[in-house]
C-alpha cells in the first residue's frame, strides 16, 4: 500500500489511538527518512510511543547512529556465522561482520533489555538466532559469539526453519526443516552459556509464539509466552 506523508501519520496515529504499545518498524531502513519526519510531527502534537526497529541485522553504522535517541528496542537478527553461508543463501558474504558491528551498536546505544510492570520491552536490544538445517554449528557460534561481547542482549533461538519457494528446488540442506540433532546441539549451547534472559522455541516447528520457553527471566519479569515482550495492540 502507497501513502503520502499524511497518510503515514494517519496510520502511526490510529496504532497510537488503537491502543498499541509501540510502533514496531518491521525492515524500516530504506523508508527511514520518511518514518523520522511523520514521528517527528506526531511528537509535535503529543503522540509519542515506543519505537522498536525489528531487522535482518544486515545494517550500516551510519544508519543506525540516526536511529540513536529514537529507538527503544532493536530486534534483530544473526542469522550466519560464516561468510560463505552468508554469500550463498543472502548473496551477502559480508552480512557476518555487518551484523555483528550492527548488533554491537544497537546494544551501546540501548543497553540490556528492560520490561514494564507487565513484562512489555521498552527497552533494549533481542538478538534472535535461527538454527538452519545443515549449519546448527553456526547457529552455536554466534551464540558463543554473544556471550563472549555482548552477554547482556536478550537472546532469542528459533528453530522454525521452513524451506519455501527457490530453497524447495536447492537441494539438501535447504530443503529441509531442522533435524532433532540439529535443535539438540543449539540447546545445549545455550544450557552450557548461561545466558541471564532469552526464549528457546521448542523443536516440533509450531507458530513460535505458541511455544516458547523463558529461561533465566529477569527478577519480577512476566512470564514469556504469546506475544507478551513486544505484543503491539491489545
Amino acid at each position: 500500500m502507497l501513502c503520502d506523508a499524511g497518510g503515514l501519520d494517519d496510520i502511526f496515529r490510529q496504532l497510537a489511538d488503537w491502543g498499541c504499545h509501540n510502533w514496531n518498524l518491521v525492515s524500516p531502513t530504506p523508508w527511514l527518512p520518511w518514518i523520522w519526519a511523520s514521528l517527528d510531527r506526531l511528537a509535535g502534537l503529543g503522540a509519542r510511543l515506543p519505537v522498536v526497529y525489528n531487522t535482518s541485522g544486515y545494517e550500516s553504522l551510519a544508519t543506525l547512529r540516526e536511529c540513536a535517541g529514537r529507538v527503544a528496542v532493536y530486534l534483530t537478527d544473526l542469522r550466519y556465522a560464516d561468510p560463505v553461508t552468508a554469500g550463498a543463501a543472502s548473496a551477502a558474504d559480508d552480512y557476518v561482520d555487518k551484523a555483528r558491528t550492527a548488533l554491537l551498536e544497537m546494544v551501546r546505544q540501548t543497553g540490556p533489555l528492560r520490561l514494564d510492570a507487565d513484562g512489555l520491552a521498552v527497552r533494549g536490544t533481542i538478538a534472535r538466532v535461527l538454527i538452519l538445517p545443515g549449519r546448527a554449528a553456526e547457529a552455536v557460534a554466534s551464540l558463543r559469539w554473544l556471550r563472549a561481547n555482548a552477554s547482556e542482549v536478550a537472546v532469542s533461538v528459533m528453530a522454525q526453519y521452513m524451506p519455501a519457494h527457490r530453497a524447495m528446488d536447492s537441494g539438501a540442506p535447504w530443503n529441509r526443516g531442522v533435524t532433532k540433532a540439529e535443535y539438540a546441539l543449539a540447546a545445549e549451547a545455550v544450557a552450557d552459556l548461561d545466558f541471564e534472559t532469552g526464549w528457546m522455541q521448542e523443536f516440533g516447528g509450531t507458530p513460535p509464539e505458541d511455544n516458547l520457553i523463558g529461561f533465566r527471566m529477569p527478577s519480577g519479569a512476566a512470564a514469556v509466552g504469546g506475544r507478551t515482550m513486544l505484543e503491539n495492540c491489545e
